[in-house]
Parts: C-alpha cells; structure tokens; sequence
C-alpha cells in the first residue's frame, strides 16, 4: 500500500511540475494548427477509486513526432511511469500538458498542434496504474486543415471507452 500511495504522489508531483513549467514558458508557434485538437472528456462519479472515494485524474496530453514513445509507455506500468517521469527529455517528444479531470467532470478542451506532430498521446494517471488500458496513442491526419477529436470516458479504475474522429478545425 506505501509503495501505490508514493507512485501516486510521484505522478501527483510530476503533475504539479509539468503544470508549472506550462504556465511559465511561452507557448511555440504553431503553424496554423490552432485548435487542431479537441478534447471532450466525461468522467464517472467514482473516478480513480481508492479506499472506496473518487479522486481526480492527472490527464496528460502528449504530442510526439512518431509514434514510438508512446508505444514504450504502453509496454509495462513501470515504463509508463517512466516515461511521465522524463517525458520532456524523452527525444520525440514535442509538448507535454496535464489536465486534471474531477469525478464527474463533462468537459470539452481545446489544444493547439505543434509543429511536427505525428502523434497525439492521452495517458490517464491512475492510483492504480494499468498502462495497458491507461495509454492511448493517435496519429494525425496528413493534411494540415484537418483537426482530431477524441472522445474519453473515464471511469473507476481505466478508461472505459475513447475514439477518435478526424474533420475540419473548430473556431473555438
């Protein structure tokens, strides 16, 4: 039980510092790729159950130039939690940023497309870690007026279900 309630508070903090590290620097240009992601996200009453109460979930959003950071993280929960560790250092990836999602939360957020993404990571960090159901992984559409919408629904323990769809930008 120590070792899950400190694996927790380590992704907490990794949390809490990605956050602040997103709030300090400036964003990069996009190129034209403003809004080219939607999220829309909904989560049950009892997300992240622990000890029989919901918690919220550290969402985080990665984009990536291939796909292979992301398939490393899939690989094992140990990896995973390697992979939020070092994320900025890890090479290919272009951009990290958390959302935390409340129990309960029906919520649609809008993020700009870095240049050179290929890939867009959604890793949902649970107490209980299941890297296999947790991380998810979507290559964009080649074309550059073409935006991705996924779809997550999170429930008590995973993600219970997520799709993408592919379309024109939203003019948020």
């Amino acid at each position: 039980m120590r070792a899950a309630i400190m694996r927790t508070l380590g992704l907490f903090l990794i949390g809490l510092t990605l956050n602040a590290c997103s709030l300090s620097t400036p964003p990069p240009p996009f190129a034209g790729q403003a809004h080219g992601l939607k999220l829309s996200i909904r989560s049950t009453t009892d997300l992240n159950q622990y000890n029989q109460r919901a918690h919220v979930v550290a969402l985080y959003v990665v984009q990536t130039e291939k796909d292979k950071p992301l398939t490393a993280a899939k690989g094992s929960n140990e990896a995973c939690l390697k992979f939020l560790d070092d994320a900025l250092k890890t090479e290919g990836v272009l951009r990290v940023e958390v959302i935390d999602i409340q129990p309960g939360a029906k919520i649609t957020e809008y993020r700009d497309l870095v240049p050179n993404t290929g890939w867009v990571g959604v890793i949902a960090a649970y107490y209980n870690l299941d890297a296999k159901k947790c991380v998810l992984a979507y290559q964009l559409p080649a074309a550059d007026d073409k935006a991705i919408t996924i779809d997550l629904a999170l429930g008590p323990a995973a993600v219970l279900s997520a799709t993408k769809s592919t379309g024109a930008k939203d003019k948020k």
